[in-house]
């Protein structure tokens, strides 16, 4: 309580706009200076929550009167005043981005993003508008484009807190497209972080900065090409740079390629071991090998091969069971 008293005794009394002065600035959130010449000077309130209001009142006598305060001082900000907002270009945010985002036929439009700090610590004023607004067609509260406006608040630390965030802007979002465009009424939803986290939407002392945004929409586009990257995918290209995966080629990788052999209703059979062929010719010249299995070996330590290496195994059955040495 601030007393008006000719003859002030105390730090809540005053009798000039000097004194005055002193006691608002030692208020949180608000401060004031004096203005104007000697004969006609005026103080200027200003408070750190622009979205509310000051008011100054004769409650005994006319202390505010005698003062030369006359009125109310009206808030500066309000998302439902065009002259009040930052949509409509009367109040300048303090960080505004835009995206682009699709209508149902494809064409892009503006949204934007304007954020105001407010008084309270942790939370920004915020509207979420079309620019140009001619395109939407809203009702109050909303004007000037708006599909959303609320507070975005953070905790301590920095990350978004969803919790104290307004719900009309983690909601979906509507967006009421004129009828004379003739597209479909759209609904988007913003995904601005996990509650707690700075993966998303986060605040620090630095400069506001939009790193990076992702939109799951796109321009309406013409297939120009198609193309099969390293890895077997069949990719289409979109003259508006979009590219679509539409199939996986299955692929296979031998080790030995030069061993793989066709079968009937399968492309290829295993690889084979260097050199090892179902022709009697070419058997009994694989360097190290004969057409019973490795040289040297008797049968007893072949036939262990042949129950570990279905190769070997193969090449076995297909020749006699003899050995050759050279």
């Amino acid at each position: 309580m601030v007393t008006y008293d000719s003859t002030p005794a105390a730090a809540t009394e005053l009798s000039t706009l000097s004194e005055l002065v002193d006691i608002i600035n030692g208020v949180a959130g608000l401060s004031a200076e004096i203005g104007g010449a000697e004969t006609d000077a005026t103080v200027v309130i200003t408070g750190d929550d622009q979205s509310q209001d000051l008011v100054i009142t004769n409650v005994t006598g006319t202390p505010a009167t005698d003062l030369g305060i006359v009125g109310t001082a009206v808030a500066t900000y309000d998302p439902a005043t065009s002259a009040l907002n930052m949509s409509s270009g009367t109040i300048t945010a303090d960080f505004a981005r835009s995206v682009q985002i699709f209508d149902s036929q494809g064409s892009a439009r503006t949204l934007t993003f304007s954020f105001l700090k407010r008084g309270i610590p942790n939370e920004w004023f915020t509207e979420v508008h079309i620019e140009p607004a001619s395109p939407v067609t809203t009702a109050a509260p909303l004007i000037d484009g708006h599909i959303a406006t609320g507070t975005t608040a953070f905790n301590a630390n920095g990350s978004i807190d969803l919790g104290s965030t307004s719900a009309t802007l983690t909601a979906a979002l509507n967006i009421p497209w004129s009828a004379e465009l003739g597209v479909d009424a759209q609904s988007i939803t913003l995904d601005l972080g996990s509650d707690g986290t700075t993966e998303g939407l986060s605040q620090f002392a630095s400069d506001s900065a939009l790193i990076s945004t992702s939109v799951n929409g796109a321009l309406f586009g013409t297939l120009v090409s198609v193309t099969i990257n390293d890895q077997g995918v069949v990719i289409a290209n979109f003259d508006n740079g979009e590219l679509r995966e539409l199939f996986k080629l299955p692929i296979a990788v031998f080790p030995n390629i030069t061993g793989c052999r066709r079968r009937p209703a399968t492309p290829t059979s295993r690889p084979m071991p260097p050199a090892i062929s179902t022709s009697r010719r070419q058997a009994s010249a694989a360097p190290g090998w004969s057409r019973g299995g490795p040289r040297g070996l008797d049968r007893r330590h072949r036939r262990r091969v042949h129950e570990h290496d279905p190769h070997a195994a193969r090449v076995q059955r297909e020749w006699p069971h003899h050995h050759h040495d050279r």
